[in-house]
């Protein structure tokens, strides 16, 4: 028994439950051939995780995908499939390669969601821009000075302030 060195580690669940004499905290023990294999796997699912980012990300169609904000889950899954069948990854138990898959799945899904968001406030930003004139463009299309139109403006704000004021008070 003296080459097998052992540790603690404490087993966590998914929701906090005070500790109590009839439910002890788990201890788990692992040798350092299990904890060294557990190693490997972890890092072969993590070569997994990045060459598949690696192959969609330089995929011919990954431009379209992103216009798209959507990868098609069938790419992504033919691509992994050809990963964890090759010789490289074939030693990873299915666990761990269904791990990696995930794990690239919620990344783009994430990134992708994330990047549509911000080309639709660009697009929100660029449609404003296009009906906001210039104070030149302005003035050449209404034949006015520009002190009128400021003018003009300050009437508008003021009867919508009057209407929003009246509809206030006749809703109390």
């Amino acid at each position: 028994m003296s080459n097998m060195r052992t540790s603690e580690c404490r087993l966590v669940s998914s929701y906090w439950e005070r500790p109590s004499k009839a439910k002890p905290d788990s201890i788990a023990l692992a040798s350092d051939d299990t904890k060294a294999y557990l190693w490997s796997l972890s890092v072969g699912s993590t070569h997994l995780c990045q060459e598949l980012n690696k192959r969609i990300s330089n995929h011919e169609l990954f431009e379209d995908w992103v216009q798209n904000a959507e990868i098609p889950d069938a790419e992504i899954k033919k691509i992994w499939k050809e990963l964890k069948e090759g010789e490289m990854f074939k030693h990873i138990p299915e666990r761990f390669c269904r791990s990696g898959l995930l794990t690239i799945q919620n990344i783009y899904s994430s990134w992708l969601s994330g990047r549509r968001k911000l080309q639709d406030r660009l697009k929100g930003l660029e449609y404003w821009l296009s009906i906001v004139k210039s104070d030149i463009e302005l003035v050449s299309e209404s034949g006015l000075d520009i002190e009128e139109i400021q003018v003009r403006a300050e009437e508008i704000i003021n009867d919508l302030q009057a209407e929003a004021q009246a509809s206030s008070d006749s809703q109390k």
